[in-house]
């Protein structure tokens, strides 16, 4: 009796023969000892008919039938692309038939005759070795199709590198060194390698290829078919190709990611560079006030003899007045910074100096503060500066508003920015504030006019100064004579003319008309 098959998997066949005795026997043996259902058919040409709508696990043919023979029904069969397993399953057995058979496409041929079971058990056998052959193939064949799509059409340059040869190369090799996938084919590994990285590129390759430890991972330059030099990184593991050694290759353009790499580090360079040279103090410190790093300026702004006494100290420490510090930092969080704040500060040696203070928050995920980064800048010479600035201008405006001569200080087209008592006295105006804003030229008389313009655009010309004789008309309309010194200074931050002037008696001036009318008449 047949024995039971205990597989779960069903296979559909198709059993084709021109005796339905045999087709009802060897439906009964193969659906009882494997794991088949099995259609029956009488004619090759009705089979044919049939699989254009069906499809089968395997096909079982006799080869001697009336209306077309089996290996014809393979060659129809195979002609229209079906590749369905086939299994010549007939009493003849001439060499021949089973070469033609085999030839054709035949998965096996196997000769009826001799005892059923033993004979159905070894047909089921060719039937399931066909099957998982067939499934197999196309395992395969989807597997390779799988893995030429991905290499087809990976972001990376992928090629087999074998007797330092390219023998397989995908598009992207293509795109990236400019050559095409023929110019690279059969090509040295070193086609488009940088000239001074190819010594280097070759002996790991070899080396590699000899079981010796090398580097899986590492850039090197290429130079492109347009003559342009890029970086890459290359990734690279062994296998056989063909039966011999090779090495599969993965690389990728890292010219940006390098380029940028190359920019940041000149960046943390430069700011090595500002943080060990700056003049102004810069430190990070934890959040309660302890030292992480430091440039030498801090040092030396403290008074301190080396780095590692700094490290023992805490900038709270240093605060002059300790309740500053609760409100400083209070700001510093709120706003995540504070710039230039002015703060008392304490050397070493007990010293108070004059300090602005710029802190910036570094802030954790969560929002608590990581650390503190910041400047601090001595000011003490330049708030001295400042004020001794200070009292030298209060001393300059009280020698100008206590001189007896008038004094203006115009731009150079004469609008009136300053002007003291003793101006607002000789042209009449109630007070100082009356002069500025207003332009010379309105006080100067019609007779004047003309040499105080040529003044003015002398000084505006870069001369030193002038001094002149001028006719004025005072804010109550009273003509005056006076004598005027001109001088360029510095007011404000721009160039500007100083004014000094004083009237001068009515008879003096005509003494001196006098006395150039007897010099001019002189022989």
């Amino acid at each position: 009796m047949p024995g039971a098959h205990h597989s779960t998997t069903r296979y559909h066949l198709l059993y084709v023969d021109d005796d339905p005795n045999l087709l009802d026997i060897g439906k009964f043996f193969l659906e009882s000892d494997g794991p088949f259902t099995v259609d029956t058919l009488t004619s090759a040409r009705t089979a044919l008919d049939y699989l254009e709508s069906r499809k089968y696990d395997a096909i079982v043919s006799d080869y001697l039938m009336p209306d077309m023979d089996g290996i014809t029904f393979l060659k129809t069969l195979r002609a229209s692309g079906n590749t369905t397993p086939f299994i010549i399953f007939t009493g003849k057995g001439r060499e021949e038939v089973v070469m033609e058979a085999l030839n054709s496409g035949a998965d096996f041929y196997l000769q009826k005759g001799g005892e059923p079971t033993s004979q159905f058990a070894e047909l089921v056998h060719k039937i399931i070795h066909a099957i998982l052959r067939k499934q197999a193939d196309l395992a395969l064949k989807k597997s390779e199709q799988d893995y030429r799509h991905l290499i087809e059409h990976a972001s990376e340059a992928i090629f087999v590198v074998q007797d330092g040869s390219l023998r397989m190369v995908n598009p992207q090799s293509a795109a990236i060194t400019g050559y095409s996938e023929q110019e690279l084919i059969n090509q040295p590994l070193t086609r488009f390698t940088h000239p001074d990285d190819c010594d280097m590129l070759l002996d790991r390759h070899w080396r590699r290829v000899n079981g010796e430890e090398v580097p899986t991972r590492y850039s090197f330059r290429i130079s492109r078919k347009d003559g342009t030099t890029r970086w890459v990184e290359l990734s690279v593991v062994t296998l056989t190709w063909d039966g011999r050694p090779a090495t599969l290759n993965f690389m990728t353009d890292i010219t940006e990611r390098k380029l940028a790499g190359d920019a940041l580090r000149e960046s943390e360079e430069r700011y090595r560079q500002f943080f060990r040279t700056s003049l102004d103090s810069m430190f990070i410190t934890t959040p309660e006030g302890w030292y992480i790093d430091f440039n030498d300026a801090t040092v030396k702004i403290f008074g301190y003899t080396c780095r590692e006494e700094v490290y023992h100290v805490s900038i709270t420490s240093l605060y002059v007045h300790p309740e500053e510090r609760a409100i400083f930092l209070k700001n510093v969080e709120r706003d995540g910074y504070v710039k230039e704040h002015p703060l008392l500060l304490k050397k070493r040696d007990g010293t108070v100096f004059d300090a602005l203070v710029t802190i910036v928050a570094q802030k954790k995920p969560d929002g608590s503060v990581k650390a503190f980064i910041g400047t601090i800048r001595d000011i003490t010479d330049r708030k001295l500066a400042e004020d001794a600035l200070r009292e030298s201008e209060k001393n300059f405006r009280s020698i100008v508003e206590y001189v007896l001569e008038g004094i203006l200080i115009t731009d150079l087209s004469g609008n009136i920015l300053f002007a003291n008592r003793a101006a607002a006295r000789t042209l009449e105006c109630e007070d100082c504030a009356g002069l500025v804003g207003r332009n010379v030229m309105e006080f100067i008389a019609p007779e004047s006019r003309k040499e105080v313009m040529k003044d003015f655009d002398q000084v505006a010309h870069g001369h030193d100064g002038y001094l002149a004789h001028y006719r004025v008309i005072s804010a109550k309309g009273r003509e005056i004579s006076v004598e005027s010194i001109g001088k360029v200074i510095m007011y404000e931050g721009k160039p500007r003319d100083l004014i000094s002037f004083r009237t001068i008696p009515e008879p003096a001036i005509l003494g001196n008309e006098s006395l150039e009318q007897e010099v001019g008449e002189s022989p």
